[in-house]
């Protein structure tokens, strides 16, 4: 079955609809919201939040030409932007994008330091182009997906983007970052 067929038994109420595109999509927003706060616990419910919204406002969603995800995205990043700015006194986004942990051999020591100096660069990005980093090189979105999502012509977009990866290079000393990969 695909999405559109899902999405609108979804928008008639069937739960059993919505419950697939939940588990289609869950690992996906998660992810963006983990890289954003870096805690577990604090990811698993703005992920439940999203989901939640998603439940209770699928009828007002227009399928058109707007994917599902861009809409999920969309309400992640909202939430995580009104937690951060009522929180702002207890948390701070110089916690968030955490590096995973790996196991200390030789090979792995030097990427883990690439890895910490990168998300450190990125931690010090104002919050949209940290949001375009993630969703184009975390999550492999088009330019057209993240426009839809950060709200965005595609053109302002790939200017973001590039302004984003070019303070990226300056903060890390000009290490060469080209090779973003896929988490």
């Amino acid at each position: 079955m695909e999405d559109r067929e899902i999405l609108k038994k979804a928008q008639k109420g069937d739960s059993d609809a919505f419950s697939m595109l939940y588990k289609q999509y869950l690992p996906q927003i998660y992810r963006f919201i983990f890289l954003k706060t870096g805690e577990k616990e604090l990811s698993e419910d703005l992920t439940s939040q999203v989901f939640l919204q998603a439940w209770r406002n699928i009828r007002k969603f227009r399928i058109r030409n707007n994917p599902f995800s861009s809409w999920l995205y969309q309400i992640a990043r909202n939430l995580v932007i009104d937690f951060y700015r009522k929180n702002k006194n207890i948390y701070s986004l110089d916690e968030s994008i955490s590096v995973e942990n790996y196991d200390q051999t030789e090979d792995n020591i030097d990427k883990n330091e690439q890895k910490k100096i990168l998300n450190e660069a990125i931690k010090e990005l104002p919050e949209i182009q940290q949001t375009i980093i993630i969703l184009r090189f975390v999550e492999g979105l088009s330019d057209n997906e993240i426009s839809k999502i950060v709200k965005k012509r595609e053109g302002t977009v790939r200017v973001i983007q590039h302004r984003a990866i070019k303070s990226l290079k300056e903060k890390v000393n000009g290490r060469d970052i080209k090779k973003f990969k896929k988490a």
